[in-house]
């Protein structure tokens, strides 16, 4: 669900903010191109962007946008016609890591709003200034 067609900024930024009102969760993958992505830019959205790796249980922060999350979507496999699979590449592949960790984030805590779950995606993070530490890595400031 993303456009880089300017006619739709309007439709989509209300539809964002009444799912915002609603307490629905919107993840939308950033476009594979440098080039607008709406809604994925906007501030009420969860955007996300493919990183390396395959445990699609490590996901990491960006608090400099303008995709939010990072999460693996880089030479992953994924499911193909006939019941095999094949590798591939993109952000399409990286937003249902950061949706499937929303829904467990909300299943605990029902009636989260979004910018709550947003703080606490950010917190369990891999980058995560904690994490870091209980990692080894260098403390965060």
């Amino acid at each position: 669900m993303s456009t880089a067609n300017e006619d739709y900024l309007e439709t989509f930024w209300d539809l964002i903010d009444q799912a915002a009102y609603r307490r629905v969760m919107v993840v939308s993958a950033m476009n594979n191109e440098r080039k607008r992505t709406i809604p994925s830019e906007f501030a009420g959205v969860f955007s996300v962007a493919c990183t390396p790796g395959g445990d699609r249980e490590h996901f990491s922060c960006n608090p400099n946008g303008p995709a939010d999350w990072g999460a693996p979507g880089i030479d992953v496999e994924v499911p193909w016609t006939g019941g095999g699979t094949m590798t591939a590449t993109g952000n399409s592949f990286a937003a249902p890591v950061i949706a499937g960790h929303l829904a467990r984030i909300v299943g605990a805590h029902p009636g989260i709003t979004p910018w709550q779950a947003r703080t606490v995606l950010a917190a369990i993070a891999d980058n995560a200034p904690r994490r870091a530490q209980r990692s080894g890595g260098p403390p965060r400031s």
